[in-house]
């Protein structure tokens, strides 16, 4: 409980653009679409894994998979965020 607890805090006083996997991910689409060539440079595709690691180890705390009605980890919002990324830049690549 203790953990679960501080686990809240822990981002309080970080701006909301830079605690919400989604408005980050946004952001770097934002970059690719506007910069692509420097968002090619910059390796973001090795970058984004560090960058969201704290993140969602945070939201990962409570998640209990043994649970008898646990939420899939799939259905998180954190992981929907991401695999629409992967899909957009999948389908920016293509063109």
């Amino acid at each position: 409980d203790n953990v679960l607890e501080d686990s809240r805090k822990i981002f309080e006083d970080v701006h909301a653009d830079f605690c919400d996997i989604r408005k980050i991910l946004l952001k770097f689409q934002e970059w690719k679409e506007k910069l692509p060539d420097s968002y090619c440079d910059a390796y973001i595709s090795f970058c984004l894994p560090k960058l969201l690691n704290p993140l969602i180890r945070v939201q990962l705390i409570s998640w209990n998979p043994l649970e008898q009605n646990f939420t899939e980890l799939e259905e998180l919002p954190w992981f929907r965020a991401i695999e629409e990324f992967s899909d957009a830049e999948s389908i920016s690549e293509s063109k």
